[in-house]
C-alpha cells in the first residue's frame, strides 16, 4: 500500500484508483461529538451546503443573502437516535418505532437557527476572519 493510499479522511481510507476502500475499524468511526453544520434553503428538497464550521456557514449565507434554516448534525448519530439517547423523544406508539417513521423524523432539539436575506438575529453579524 502507498503512502498515498493510507490517507484517512473522516470515514474511509481512500486506496488508489481500482482499489476498493478499506472500512475504518470501529474505534476510528468516533467522532467525539463532532458536528457538521447543514443548510436547507427555504423550498429546497436537499441539502444546499454543509460546513465543518458555523462561522464559514454564517458567512456565506449572509454574503449570498439566503433563506432558510442552519441545523448542526452530529456525525455517526442518526437524529432519531440522538434524540432518545439525549431523552429529548421516547418512542410511545408502535408506529414510532416503524421504519417510515425513523427516516422522516426531526427533532427541534437540534441546534439550528433561521436565515432571512441572509440574516439571522440570533447570530448577529458573521465572524470575519483574514486568511
Amino acid at each position: 500500500m502507498t503512502e498515498k493510499s493510507k490517507r484517512r479522511d473522516s470515514t474511509v481510507i481512500f486506496p488508489p484508483m481500482g482499489e476498493l476502500p478499506i472500512q475504518p475499524e470501529p474505534e476510528q468511526r468516533a467522532y467525539g461529538g463532532m458536528a457538521v453544520w447543514v443548510f436547507m434553503g427555504d423550498r429546497g428538497q436537499y441539502p444546499m451546503a454543509i460546513w465543518t464550521s458555523i462561522d464559514a456557514a454564517h458567512r456565506y449565507i449572509h454574503d449570498q443573502q439566503l433563506s432558510g434554516s442552519l441545523t448542526a448534525y452530529e456525525l455517526n448519530s442518526p437524529v432519531y437516535d440522538w434524540a432518545i439517547d439525549n431523552e429529548k423523544f421516547k418512542p410511545s406508539k408502535d408506529q414510532h418505532r416503524s421504519v417510515k417513521f425513523r427516516q422522516t423524523f426531526t427533532n427541534q432539539f437540534q441546534e439550528h437557527y433561521n436565515f432571512r436575506d441572509g440574516h439571522c438575529a440570533a447570530l448577529g453579524n458573521p465572524k470575519y476572519y483574514e486568511a
